[in-house]
């Protein structure tokens, strides 16, 4: 059972890791973006 248990939360921790770099990702990206319109503007 314990086995199981940590099965279970290492796939959980795996899904939230994924997340927050999909995340991060689609955040650096728009913060990228923002750069660029002002350095563009300027």
């Amino acid at each position: 059972m314990p086995r199981l248990a940590a099965l279970l939360l290492h796939e959980h921790l795996r899904q939230v890791a994924r997340q927050v770099a999909v995340e991060a990702h689609a955040a650096a990206k728009e913060i990228l973006e923002k750069e660029v319109c002002c350095v563009d503007a300027v």
